[in-house]
């Protein structure tokens, strides 16, 4: 264990690093009344700002964080009230959970307020955001790895996330599902701020996170809310099945990538990755698989010309045609159309 602390006038802070055989969990305390270490603190537990305090109240500030290297919990209040003009997070995204006292938040243009812990704050990683809270406010925190959580995103839609989850700046904190990830990261953070919590059982805390990442999508509105709150669907693979069961069946009509979007609810990028994975090759290059095996079907069968029988399978360049058959059955059309006769 690495053991450091900080001692000044009216202040009391240490940051204790834990590291174990598979986790490193990085804790911060402070308690001050002084208005620049106040600041430093809160820019290593989060990120650089501009503080603005009020004079109505001394500064009472309390701060305990503890983080690993995908997510953070924290508690923090100000005991007077403050306004905080914070950089984007870029690499997380954030949430606020107001334990008490009233708060007003703004990002991206949207400007909320509330009172007590009725609603919580979503943060994206890409924007400032600024907030106010009143000196009675005392508020829990949420960081977590945006890589990490869009990657389990993915995973819960069967599908790529493409840019930003996209969440609402405030959600329904008095619900049951907002009780629940409230719940869940004091649970946490109680957890993270014991030396022999679920930090020392690695397996256990990426199960724990991986459940409270999928509370978080489902409480807190975001652009994937339909895909997340559909029933349940097919897999992934179920659906790259589905997608060749119709390619083989509608191999002799005109298809775009986009029908066969639309025919298995999969994005076109999805589908793109899903035949990658799955069959090794692209919608596409699957397709003019299926095809130039219907085409050597009718040449043996004698059902129709060599020009013929490419027209009808879709092949419009003999040339090219020719040259993709030979490369995937060895011979010519025309000699396979011989050799039948």
């Amino acid at each position: 264990m690495h053991y450091q602390a900080w001692q000044s006038v009216s202040t009391a802070a240490e940051v204790i690093i834990v590291r174990g055989i598979f986790e490193t969990v990085t804790r911060l305390e402070n308690h001050t009344s002084d208005r620049d270490t106040a600041h430093v603190r809160a820019t290593e537990a989060f990120v650089p700002h501009e503080v603005q305090l009020s004079d109505s109240h001394a500064l009472d500030f309390h701060l305990n964080v503890a983080a690993t290297d995908t997510l953070a919990t924290g508690v923090m209040s100000y005991g007077t009230a403050v306004t905080i003009m914070a950089a984007p997070m870029e690499r997380r995204y954030h949430l606020n959970f107001p334990v008490r006292g009233d708060s007003v938040v703004s990002q991206g243009g949207v400007r909320r307020s509330f009172s007590g812990a009725s609603r919580g704050a979503a943060f994206s990683p890409h924007a400032p955001l600024l907030l106010h809270w009143t000196a009675e406010s005392e508020q829990y925190h949420l960081s977590l790895s945006k890589a990490r959580l869009e990657a389990h995103a993915a995973r819960l839609v069967g599908a790529p996330v493409d840019g930003d989850i996209g969440f609402d700046l405030t959600f329904d904190l008095s619900s049951p599902r907002g009780q629940t990830v409230l719940s869940m990261t004091r649970f946490l953070h109680a957890e993270l701020s014991r030396e022999d919590g679920i930090a020392s059982i690695p397996v256990a805390l990426h199960e724990f996170e991986s459940s409270l990442m999928t509370q978080v999508l489902m409480t807190v509105p975001n652009r994937l809310s339909g895909l997340l709150e559909a029933p349940a669907g097919r897999t992934a693979r179920e659906r790259v099945k589905d997608a060749v069961a119709y390619l083989d069946e509608h191999a002799g009509d005109d298809i775009a990538l986009a029908d066969l979007s639309a025919a298995t609810g999969m994005s076109v990028r999805a589908l793109q990755v899903g035949f990658r994975r799955e069959m090794g090759v692209s919608p596409t290059e699957y397709l003019r698989g299926v095809r130039l095996d219907r085409a050597h079907r009718d040449l043996v069968l004698r059902a129709g010309t060599v020009s013929e029988i490419a027209v009808r399978w879709h092949f419009y360049h003999l040339g090219r045609f020719a040259a993709q058959y030979r490369a995937r059955f060895g011979v010519s059309p025309s000699e396979t159309l011989r050799t039948r006769a």
